[in-house]
């Protein structure tokens, strides 16, 4: 072990291995002296002028850069660990197409993140919904700029050609003798990304703007972001003045339609006056008055009355549209939650024994199971030979670790008269902080969440390690529920 690699040993502590390869590594490290969560990646020395640049950008949509190293031939960069999931991620667990509302704000936020990098001349060449994550807070990150480069005017073609097959744009394989690749080589694979997201049976107004973007050749595309996002504001208005003009058009025309046949009705009902053919008509006598074409009209109502009961009911008509009405600001995000394995089930019949539940409050208790068993109030965690004592490893420090297949499990049970709305349940043990959306607990019954431990520390040599719960919920009268478990580690 060199210098160097003593250094990070000393600085980082390593969580997890997220992706390894040829190319290099990614990894969750934690920083033990500014406390906090980061991400550590392996990368060619050839994009150290990259990360430089995304140094010195301050934007929400890009991972900020902590710290860069360049040692033994190895880039090591250090950059914010983004708390969120990928497109690909809410792909495979929703198990279908987003609605156009979603895209068309992914698509902004975007727009916003390239036309940034664009300015500085990087192009990030990788854009796919592996590379899209969105965070806690609802904001659209762009992620690994493993295979990104500097435009450079005077060049003819990349010296490299990589991409993700199925979203690069052809230009980035040297097809068709295109060029090197530039700000329309992201707006390619953009467009692609979106295309994916609506699905194959999107026929709405924004698939012209996306095949505009996805045309074969660099001319044919948006030459810039900011011609993209010109053209999605005026194919927008145009498709809602359509679809407002058309809506109008029905509406005026019922109305018409329907006075119409009230007047025919009572012209029918009007018969002239009878005449009997034995009296003599005298000079005196007379002639019946012409019958008028005049609708019967309310007498206290004039005509610009009338005028405008029928705007006051296009207004009103109007209001009950809400497609009409745009929707699409980025504060406004709805990210489509991903559902869970374990949906609210009937209490049963027997429930455990009370001594060992944990009271949270007002009328919130908790149960904890350890692979399927129930843990006494105390949870200290005994381990035998028969539970296979030498799968719990050690690590550098010493520290024990679960061993990889086990997993614990907290039942809630809801004995208030409330239900608990829309649950947010974040769990932390040591450095390991996830979050999840759970469905309504509605009173009288109970749900489950399932936690991984495997590989996870469970004790230190010298004490115990907490795993802490937190539920919040959208009821204004249940308040925040914390749950803290503190495991010992015993042989016997």
């Amino acid at each position: 072990m060199n210098t160097f690699e003593r250094y990070l040993g000393d600085t980082f502590d390593l969580v997890d291995v997220l992706k390894s390869s040829e190319r290099g590594f990614v990894a969750l490290v934690y920083d033990k002296h500014v406390k906090r969560l980061c991400a550590m990646k392996e990368r060619n020395t050839k994009s150290l002028e990259i990360y430089k640049t995304l140094k010195s950008i301050d934007n929400p949509h890009i991972p900020d850069i902590y710290r860069i190293f360049e040692r033994d031939g190895k880039l090591i960069v250090i950059e914010e660990h983004i708390d969120g999931e990928t497109l690909e991620d809410m792909l495979i667990y929703q198990m279908k197409e987003f609605n156009e509302k979603f895209v068309l704000d992914i698509l902004k936020q975007m727009c916003s993140c390239l036309s940034v990098l664009h300015e500085v001349n990087i192009v990030h060449r990788d854009i796919k919904p592996s590379n899209i994550m969105i965070d806690k807070n609802n904001v659209v990150q762009l992620i690994d700029f493993g295979i990104a480069r500097t435009f450079k005017p005077d060049a003819l073609a990349d010296t490299e050609f990589l991409g993700t097959r199925g979203y690069a744009a052809p230009e980035q394989f040297g097809l068709f003798d295109f060029g090197q690749t530039d700000s329309r080589s992201d707006i390619y694979s953009l467009g692609i990304t979106m295309k994916r997201l609506l699905g194959d049976d999107y026929k709405g107004w924004l698939l012209n703007v996306l095949d505009h973007c996805t045309a074969l050749e660099p001319q044919q595309r948006y030459q810039s972001i900011c011609a993209l996002l010109k053209d999605i504001d005026k194919t927008r208005r145009l498709y809602l003045l359509k679809k407002f003009s058309i809506i109008t058009l029905i509406f005026v025309s019922a109305i018409l339609f329907t006075q119409l046949i009230d007047f025919t009705e009572e012209t029918e009902n009007i018969s002239p006056p009878e005449v009997n053919e034995t009296e003599t008509i005298t000079e005196n006598v007379e002639p019946p008055k012409p019958i008028t074409d005049t609708p019967k009209t309310d007498e206290n109502k004039t005509s610009t009355d009338l005028d405008q009961d029928m705007l006051n009911q296009l207004i009103d008509f109007s209001k009950i549209m809400p497609e009409l009405q745009d929707n699409t600001q980025t504060d406004n995000l709805n990210i489509p939650s991903i559902p869970n394995d374990i949906n609210n089930v009937q209490m049963p019949s027997k429930t455990p024994k009370d001594e060992n539940s944990i009271n949270l409050r007002n009328g919130f208790k908790a149960y904890f199971y350890l692979n399927g068993k129930l843990m006494d109030k105390y949870h200290d965690i005994y381990i035998s030979d028969k539970d296979n004592w030498k799968t719990w490893k050690q690590n550098r420090y010493g520290d024990f670790r679960f061993p990889d297949d086990w997993q614990a499990t907290l039942r809630i049970v809801n004995q208030s008269k409330n239900d608990l709305i829309d649950p947010h349940v974040t769990i932390e043990f040591k450095n390991y902080k996830y979050s999840m959306d759970k469905p309504t607990l509605k009173a009288g019954r109970s749900m489950e969440i399932n936690i991984p431990l495997g590989g996870r520390v469970a004790s230190r040599l010298s004490g115990s390690e907490s795993l802490e719960i937190t539920i919040d919920s959208k009821n204004a009268d249940i308040p925040r529920l914390y749950l803290i478990k503190d495991f010992y580690i015993i042989n016997k």
